[in-house]
């Protein structure tokens, strides 16, 4: 019975000590409870705050990285625009000469298109001058430097445009023309017209080399306001030459040559007045060059001329093959070609704008000069587009300003979707070569034109009778391989050195 009353005694304690301990228990959980709580409320605050603070940044960011964009695109905005008026304005007078003549008489407009090939392709050969002065101003680092490039700028200016009128007026001029397989009624009138515009030649370089220290300078104001000026000379002087006094190729190119040499002299009292110009002097005009000043310019004009004799070759072969047609298809060439020219010109201020852009940037600051480039590619795809659209519209219906033959402009109609594929592909190309210029990545430039070049030959050789429709093909066969090249060279050969992928100015 002890036993049991132990026992009961033992377990009413246990019992009785159980109950005792139940609410420290309790107390405990409760408090274990209330910390877990609190601890949750803290992180949820915590996280709130975190969040609220990561919002901010983040939307910061957002902020800054839309500023960064829009500060961007006002900056090309502001090249490009003024650049436009530039680009266009030697295309717009040619239009000009080519609409006025168009109304005055077919055989007179036929003598303009082989001109238009031949004086488009010796501006072409000496772009390096202005291309040159552009990117070497840009990243100049002193005064001195930018002196020296306007001395050796305006010396081959000079120096090359002289001897472009001896070579033109010589008789090479008229043995290109022959070549070309001008029609024996054209080629007199033809001769008149070269052996007058030649004259403007040392004019237009001139022009050419300011045009490249504005560029760099990246004031594209200055060449904008000559180049509308010298565009509205010569219409007015188009307009009393040709339609009034009837002096045919004679007047027109009197006019062109008239308005060039205005735009030369407004050029260089506008630059020599400006304050952005102070470190230019007048002398450093009649300066002689520097040896390390002319290896640059010849540097970059080797493989310049280069990549332009070959794109020169295409588009004589091209004119060519169109003069040879007769004299409605040389007429019809040569205004669908003067539509085309002109519209192609409005992609050029972007490159011109990737060109100061990038080569500002590129040695100093490759990743801003990546982002320009990526940029400026996206706009160009855009631009593309529109232009394409534009161009198809033009042949289709802006024949009737230049002539009014029906024949004509059926035939310039007809052209109409091979002239929007053409300029589609033109447009990008275009973008890369400026992106090209502003990088200082030459050597693959030859090579596009060379293949362009090769694609010309094969295509006019293959599709010759199927009338002038196989220029036009051959015309965007020509962009399409300059514009493989550069996909080719910028994706895969390059592609860890150059403008679109370089980190930082020790992997150049």
């Amino acid at each position: 019975m002890r036993r049991g009353v132990h026992c009961g005694i033992a377990g009413l304690g246990q019992y009785s000590l159980s109950c005792r301990q139940e609410p420290w228990k309790d107390s405990l959980r409760l408090q274990r409870a209330r910390y877990s709580s609190h601890k949750a409320v803290l992180r949820y605050q915590y996280g709130s705050r975190r969040g609220q603070r990561l919002g901010v940044v983040h939307a910061a960011a957002s902020s800054s990285s839309s500023d960064s964009r829009g500060e961007e695109l006002r900056t090309v905005v502001r090249l490009a625009l003024p650049a436009l008026v530039v680009v266009t304005s030697d295309p717009l007078q040619t239009l000009v000469d080519s609409a006025v003549l168009g109304t005055y008489s077919t055989l007179h407009l036929a003598a303009v298109g082989p001109n238009t090939a031949i004086f488009n392709s010796i501006f072409q050969i000496f772009t390096f001058i202005g291309i040159t002065t552009a990117t070497t101003v840009s990243g100049s680092e002193g005064e001195e430097e930018i002196r020296s490039t306007v001395s050796t700028a305006m010396f081959l200016a000079v120096f090359f445009g002289i001897l472009s009128v001896f070579v033109l007026h010589g008789g090479l001029g008229s043995w290109i023309l022959s070549g070309m397989g001008t029609d024996a009624r054209v080629i007199p009138l033809a001769r008149e017209y070269l052996l007058i515009r030649a004259m403007g030649l040392p004019c237009v370089l001139v022009m050419n080399a300011f045009q490249g220290l504005c560029l760099g300078k990246q004031d594209t104001i200055t060449p904008m306001i000559v180049c509308a000026m010298a565009t509205a000379i010569n219409i007015v002087w188009d307009i009393i030459l040709v339609s009034q006094y009837h002096m045919g190729v004679k007047g027109a190119a009197l006019a062109t040559v008239s308005a060039q040499f205005c735009g030369m002299v407004a050029m260089a009292l506008m630059v020599f007045r400006s304050n952005t110009y102070s470190e230019i002097r007048f002398k450093d005009l009649f300066a002689l060059p520097r040896a390390d000043r002319v290896k640059k310019f010849a540097t970059v004009g080797c493989t310049l001329i280069a990549r332009t004799l070959a794109g020169m070759s295409a588009y004589v072969s091209m004119a060519t093959a169109a003069t040879r047609m007769g004299i409605i298809a040389s007429a019809s060439h040569q205004v669908a070609m003067q539509l085309f020219w002109f519209i192609s010109y409005l992609p050029e201020p972007l490159s011109m704008a990737a060109q100061t852009l990038v080569a500002k940037e590129y040695t100093k600051n490759p990743p801003a000069a990546a982002s320009w480039a990526r940029m400026l590619v996206t706009s160009g795809v855009l631009f593309a587009i529109v232009l394409s659209i534009s161009a198809a519209g033009a042949l289709a219906w802006g024949a009737g300003l230049f002539s009014k033959d029906v024949l004509i402009r059926q035939t310039v109609s007809s052209l109409a979707p091979y002239g929007a594929l053409a300029m589609a592909i033109c447009s990008m190309m275009m973008m890369f070569d400026g992106i090209s210029l502003g990088s200082n990545a030459l050597l693959h430039l030859p090579a596009g034109v060379g293949l362009g070049l090769v694609s010309v030959l094969c295509i006019l050789y293959t599709t010759a009778h199927f009338g002038l429709p196989s220029v036009w093909w051959a015309l965007s066969g020509f962009y399409a391989s300059r514009l493989f090249v550069h996909v080719l060279y910028y994706g895969i050969v390059s592609r860890p050195r150059n403008v679109f992928f370089v980190r930082d100015a020790a992997s150049l």
